[in-house]
């Protein structure tokens, strides 16, 4: 039989998928085909290379890739991913759940618990449901409920321990607007416990970040809370499987 090449391979397994999907969904599926050969020990790191070709795909999101012959053809949730000279309201919240639903991926394949809050539950990582990702809707009771009531709308909340006692090891704040501070108040009421803090945002909004870390109230973050923007998550949604960019990521 006559092999295949291997960008024909992810051609082909894109338009099973309706012409688009996610780079995890082409490392699972793609290595799966018979008659390729890769003559590679990094067959991941060949099809981000392949994705990049444009005569063939184009990039839809972080993490997110598509076929050109489709780009007509692409679904609603898919299109209002997409950003456009005016950025409503819909394409907000489609980013900021499509940001959170790649949190709770890398987080799940980590070997963590995910939590994401009720609010968002039914809120959609391309069409997946977010309740279908996470673990948890309704935060573990780790501590006071006082606090757990302040924190319980924290974006998405990587959780490590026995069954029984489960405490958050990494939390995500999702910002799209100029507000840190929203973000770094529910952060601080976690400030006495050994929890990794990260605010996701727009690289343009990294000195404002920086500004608002600086108020005096947030001072026992100053150096506790992380800035990803979203070529930062990428990378961490990436790299999952390497020992070495998760020890330095997570």
């Amino acid at each position: 039989m006559k092999k295949i090449t291997q960008t024909q391979v992810v051609i082909d397994v894109m338009k099973q998928k309706g012409g688009y999907t996610t780079l995890l969904d082409l490392y699972r599926e793609v290595l799966q085909v018979k008659h390729v050969n890769w003559k590679t020990k990094t067959p991941d790191a060949t099809i981000r290379r392949i994705v990049q070709d444009q005569r063939y795909f184009f990039k839809i999101r972080p993490g997110l890739w598509a076929l050109n012959e489709f780009k007509d053809k692409l679904p609603d949730n898919v299109i209002n991913l997409m950003e456009h000279d005016k950025q409503n309201e819909d394409f907000k919240l489609n980013l900021h759940s499509y940001n959170q639903g790649m949190l709770i991926t890398s987080g799940n394949m980590l070997g963590y618990k995910t939590y994401v809050p009720a609010q968002d539950q039914n809120r959609k990582y391309i069409d997946i449901p977010l309740k279908n990702l996470a673990s948890f809707t309704k935060l573990p009771e780790f501590t006071y409920k006082e606090v757990i009531n302040r924190i319980k709308t924290i974006d998405v909340i990587w959780l490590n321990g026995n069954t029984d006692t489960l405490f958050p090891r990494k939390i995500f704040e999702v910002e799209n607007t100029t507000d840190f501070s929203k973000s770094l108040n529910k952060f601080n009421e976690l400030r006495n416990f050994a929890v990794e803090m990260v605010v996701v945002a727009p690289r343009k909004k990294e000195k404002l970040f920086y500004e608002t870390l600086k108020w005096n109230v947030y001072r026992n973050l100053k150096n506790r809370v992380q800035f990803w923007d979203y070529e930062m998550l990428e990378k961490s949604y990436l790299h999952y499987k390497n020992k070495e960019v998760s020890r330095l990521l997570f």
